[in-house]
């Protein structure tokens, strides 16, 4: 095992817990098929996401992650800081919020990535449903999600049980024994006092995986540890450069050319997931849209901007 925390990274760590932290492991990052890299990011104002720590491991267990978290915790202990996690979201592995609550002795309000969410329900409508039955099922499960009251999602789920309860016996017992017992950490209405700046998926992490293997690996498995140690060494110093660069001349919109590339996809090749996550389809590729706040927070933007408006209201994961 080996963690890592810059001095930059542990401000914005303390930072950002105050909302939530963004969890999620990779692999393919060495020579040795089971070495994982384990990232744990913030997002900030701007809800643009960074990395705070890192663990490369040979293992991802409960266990890794809470001797982890326990190095993090004790770390800034020792300067005089105090570690206070307000929420956490991951994909649907309990590993890394198992451990990090025994690391914290605490119970973190947890929830799960919306689009995880999304391609798990997916897979097993398929699996467990008649044709016929899944887009009805599919809406029914959507209204479910984005239930605007606890109570309405509850009434939701009931009238859902006794709908399919015969028709797709299957698919209720799934759902019953994997996420109706738990809606607290799926269902959006449990989410709206936990102050968790709107992060909804994990878009923020898996954008980092795939700007780490794309551009500094240049997407060929790095063979040696040393290497990777270096190369996220230099990740964070570029990150460094570019939050300091941002604070001096302040944000500018390199977007243009995505943003015209995007206004030629056809209707088809875009699918709606919820009401602020889009699947795109772009030849063998799949890209993920979320929509992180509903307007700009800069007064007259359309002044301030080079050239778009809409810097930082959307993240996309390739």
């Amino acid at each position: 095992m080996l963690g890592i925390m810059t001095e930059s990274q542990k401000k914005l760590l303390l930072k950002g817990t105050k909302k939530i932290l963004i969890v999620d492991d990779t692999h393919s990052i060495t020579q040795y098929k089971n070495m994982r890299l384990l990232n744990i990011l913030t997002s900030d104002e701007n809800i643009k996401g960074w990395p705070v720590a890192q663990l490369m491991s040979n293992s991802m267990t409960s266990d890794v992650v809470e001797t982890f978290f326990k190095a993090l915790k004790m770390k800034i202990e020792e300067e005089g800081d105090t570690l206070t996690i307000n929420s956490v979201i991951t994909d649907d592995d309990p590993a890394l919020i198992n451990g990090i609550n025994r690391a914290m002795q605490v119970t973190i309000p947890h929830i799960l990535c919306q689009w995880h969410l999304d391609k798990n329900l997916k897979k097993n409508l398929q699996s467990k449903c008649e044709g016929s039955q899944y887009d009805e099922i599919y809406t029914d499960l959507k209204t479910i999600i984005q239930s605007v009251s606890i109570e309405e999602g509850d009434a939701l789920i009931n009238g859902f049980l006794k709908k399919y309860e015969s028709a797709a016996k299957e698919f209720v017992q799934y759902m019953c024994t994997h996420y109706f017992e738990r809606k607290e950490k799926w269902a959006l209405c449990h989410r709206k006092f936990l102050g968790h700046g709107n992060i909804n998926t994990t878009v923020h992490v898996e954008s980092f995986h795939n700007r780490l293997k794309k551009v500094y690996f240049n997407r060929i498995r790095n063979k040696r540890m040393d290497d990777l140690l270096d190369i996220l060494l230099t990740v964070e110093k570029d990150d460094y450069a570019s939050r300091a660069r941002a604070t001096l001349l302040g944000s500018t919109s390199k977007l243009s050319q995505p943003h015209n590339d995007g206004l030629l996809l056809p209707d088809d090749a875009i699918e709606m997931v919820m009401d602020d996550l889009w699947t795109i389809k772009s030849r063998n590729e799949e890209h993920h849209v979320q929509k992180l706040v509903a307007y700009c927070v800069q007064d007259l933007c359309f002044e301030k901007c080079s050239s778009l408006s809409c810097l930082n209201l959307f993240s996309i994961k390739q």
